[in-house]
């Protein structure tokens, strides 16, 4: 079962903010449309994509960079978890909304 840490979640129009105690991103636009931007002051090495139910859906793999886009516009309209993991380990759990 995934979990969400909320006390630390900032939220705007249409970008959210999470942070850890060093770990912090940005994820733009959210809801969206297809494709969305998550910017870190962290390198992030891999994204994984569940669905709400927590069942996965699929991962992707990064070269240590510290913005990345995401194309989300093969999945459905629904709410999905993703995980940010970076380099040294550290994990945030996001929900992005897919809308249509």
């Amino acid at each position: 079962m995934l979990s969400f840490d909320s006390n630390k979640q900032k939220h705007s129009k249409s970008t959210a903010s999470m942070e850890t105690d060093s770990m912090r991103l940005e994820v733009s636009p959210n809801p969206t449309t297809g494709i969305t931007q998550i910017q870190s002051n962290h390198p992030v090495q891999k994204v994984i994509i569940r669905n709400i139910q927590g069942d996965f859906i699929e991962s992707k793999y990064f070269v240590q960079e510290s913005k990345i886009e995401l194309d989300l516009s093969h999945l459905t309209s629904s709410v999905y978890l993703v995980e940010i993991q970076s380099g040294t380990g550290e994990r945030i759990f996001k929900k992005i909304i897919r809308a249509q």
